[in-house]
């Protein structure tokens, strides 16, 4: 006995469209683990600037210093060095944070998407049982009507 192609289609349909949503939440997570290591990269890109801008401006602050006549060992050159060097660190770490702060945000995030194309694929099952049960209803129906009018 062949099956009828429409009951088939209503119970393909659902798993077709599970399938797909699987599909786009992996191609979605995929995107943001590579979006979370770009951002880890361009965060370390940006420390490596930073800290060639801060050694650039301590090189600046000794060349004024020795030419403004303070000695370059003396407590209030030292001082001034030691305190740009710190400051220098700190903004080092606040950008290292922020990036690994996104990244982190970005790996939730493709955690999230895998989640929602799991869930896709488990509705299109669950879509799919549950019109193959209201088939079987309708043609139980249907027996029972057809055996009551002979």
């Amino acid at each position: 006995m062949a099956l009828p192609l429409l009951p088939l289609l209503a119970v393909a349909a659902p798993i077709m469209r599970g399938v797909s949503g699987l599909m786009a939440g992996n191609a979605n997570a995929s995107a943001a683990r590579e979006q979370a290591g770009e951002e880890r990269s361009a965060a370390a890109r940006r420390v490596r600037r930073q800290k060639e801008q801060a050694r650039t401006a301590i090189g600046e602050q000794l060349a004024l210093m020795h030419g403004g006549g303070l000695e370059g060992g003396s407590g209030t050159a030292l001082d001034l060095l030691r305190r740009s060097q710190v400051e220098a660190a700190l903004d080092a770490m606040e950008l290292r944070r922020e990036g690994a702060t996104r990244g982190r945000a970005l790996d939730a995030q493709a955690r999230n998407e895998k989640r929602q194309g799991q869930f896709a694929l488990l509705e299109g099952f669950l879509g799919a049982g549950n019109a193959y049960l209201d088939q079987r209803h309708d043609w139980a129906q249907a027996r029972t009507g057809d055996e009551r009018r002979r």
